[in-house]
């Protein structure tokens, strides 16, 4: 099912970069056909910079946990039905081998859990595990609708009536190291600004951001097995996402994204596979110098 009436027409996959007050930088990407890069910078000038996969390695998840949001109907049906259980059903099955699930939860409130307020920063819920929290969990998977409603926010739609999460209230990284939304266009990048819409979101530590920057569609459940099994076998957990949500569909358009102190650093944790993103440092507030994202096209 088509998630949004928008669609952004992409013929080839981008690497990019941006950052503080600066324009793009130039990129000299190793990376398959398909792929496109992307970095924001927050220093002047441009750069030059080689982005070079790590290897994989395989990947003990003693200790590594992880939670799953998902919403197929809405109330009142205030936006259209669509499927997601199935894809979050994969990929929890599949993780569970080798990871530990500390909640699969829809996104209304429950008896336990809560919706809006288990993604506010600085809210108790927000680092509860039991109630659902974005950032009680190393990974934390949402599949709902979005959009990137202004230059300053993408949402999140949630199942309460004209209820969205905002990025703008977002500020990750207490505990998560990774956050992956599948929603049209939440890492919308065509516009510029991708770095204001999210940069409250990593200024709090988060490492990795997985999203999309168009349109991604329904079918293809097997995307969210195909994520984890990826992320078990030690591959980057950027190439992983792109990958998993492009071949199941390739009119997809997914979009992975992470923050660095600057260019180079920033580009180097674009190959960070699970065990890289636990040893990687956390970078928060002026320490980010650069956001970078590698998307891939319809």
């Amino acid at each position: 099912m088509l998630r949004t009436h928008i669609m952004h027409a992409r013929s080839h996959l981008r690497r990019f970069c941006q950052g503080r007050g600066v324009g793009h930088v130039a990129l000299t990407i190793l990376a398959p056909a398909a792929v496109a890069l992307g970095c924001s910078a927050a220093g002047p000038g441009s750069t030059e910079q080689t982005f070079v996969v790590q290897p994989q390695d395989v990947v003990s998840h003693a200790g590594f946990n992880f939670g799953v949001r998902c919403q197929n109907d809405f109330e009142n049906g205030w936006i259209p039905h669509i499927e997601t259980y199935s894809m979050c059903d994969s990929f929890t099955s599949t993780m569970r081998q080798s990871g530990t699930q500390s909640f699969y939860y829809d996104l209304k409130d429950g008896p336990d859990y809560t919706a809006g307020a288990g993604f506010t920063a600085g809210s108790v819920e927000e680092t509860d595990a039991r109630s659902g929290g974005v950032d009680s969990v190393r990974l934390f998977l949402v599949d709902t609708h979005a959009n990137a409603a202004t230059a300053e926010d993408a949402q999140l739609g949630m199942w309460a009536q004209h209820e969205y999460v905002h990025s703008s209230a977002l500020r990750l990284g207490s505990y998560a190291w990774i956050l992956a939304v599948y929603g049209c266009d939440a890492f919308k990048t065509s516009d510029g600004h991708l770095w204001n819409r999210w940069i409250g979101a990593f200024a709090g530590g988060l490492k990795v951001g997985l999203g999309a920057h168009g349109i991604v569609y329904d079918d293809g459940p097997q995307k969210g097995g195909e994520f984890a099994s990826r992320l078990e076998n030690g591959e980057p957990v950027a190439r992983s996402w792109n990958e998993a949500v492009w071949y199941a569909n390739n009119n997809n358009t997914p979009t992975s994204a992470t923050s660095g102190a600057d260019a180079k650093d920033c580009w180097s944790r674009m190959g960070m596979s699970l065990s890289g993103v636990a040893a990687a440092p956390a970078l928060r507030d002026g320490d980010i110098g650069y956001l970078c994202w590698s998307e891939w096209n319809s």
